[in-house]
């Protein structure tokens, strides 16, 4: 290294430092000096508060300025319209209306159905003494039913008839149910005039079949006659329940 320029530069700085001491003494420096204002104006001025707060971060010293992102896109907001119902006001097929709401119907009668009728059991037409119609026996029809009793063909000559009887009872099961209507028995009549050999021709059901055969066993009747003397005959009897 060599020395002769590092002597010449520090000669120049100590030269410079003298010059500056030497102009500082000078009594006309020195009251310029001291006639400047107190407050020093400072190279960089200082940036707000608020905005120092809010923005503050450094960069790369690059020329440009820093890229800004992207804008997020805007939601599209949907409008949810119900369904309505559209009412024509001339439509080409006409609907009527439907009940909304079922009226309160409070009826406090026993039995429901033609005001005109009678309340009992079914009528079984004029024929009879059993069936359905206005013919005899226990058919359907105005005509002679299937199983009439012929005494004629039997020989008798007097029917047996009915001299007592009792009325049957009613099961519980029965009358909670309000069930009602007829049974149809066929049955012999001995001599003496009691009921013997009982068969249901028709049902009732509910228990009320053996309510009507436990009945005519206890019926009492006038025996069939057949050239002057009792006879067994058979018979059909119809044991009714209704409801008070």
């Amino acid at each position: 290294m060599r020395r002769g320029p590092v002597f010449a530069s520090a000669l120049i700085h100590v030269g410079a430092i003298a010059l500056l001491l030497l102009i500082a003494s000078i009594p006309a420096v020195r009251e310029s000096v001291a006639r400047l204002p107190d407050r020093v104006v400072p190279l960089l001025a200082p940036r707000p508060a608020s905005q120092s707060k809010a923005s503050s971060g450094g960069g790369q010293r690059n020329p440009l300025p820093a890229t800004l992102g992207k804008t997020p896109p805007r939601a599209v907001t949907k409008i949810f319209v119900p369904p309505m119902a559209v009412r024509m006001e001339n439509p080409k097929l006409a609907v009527q209306q439907a009940m909304v709401d079922a009226p309160e119907i409070s009826i406090d009668a026993s039995d429901i159905g033609d005001p005109m009728g009678k309340v009992g059991p079914l009528s079984g037409g004029p024929g009879g003494p059993f069936g359905i119609g206005g013919g005899p026996g226990p058919g359907i029809g105005n005509g002679p039913g299937p199983g009439t009793i012929s005494y004629k063909a039997l020989g008798i000559t007097q029917e047996p008839r009915l001299l007592h009887s009792e009325e049957p009872e009613y099961t519980d099961e029965a009358r909670r149910a309000r069930h009602q209507g007829s049974v149809l028995l066929a049955i012999d009549v001995d001599v003496n005039g009691r009921v013997t050999n009982i068969r249901v021709i028709r049902s009732l059901g509910l228990g009320l079949d053996e309510k009507a055969i436990a009945a005519v066993q206890k019926w009492k009747f006038r025996p069939a006659m057949a050239g002057g003397r009792p006879v067994t005959a058979p018979a059909q009897v119809q044991v009714t329940f209704h409801l008070l």
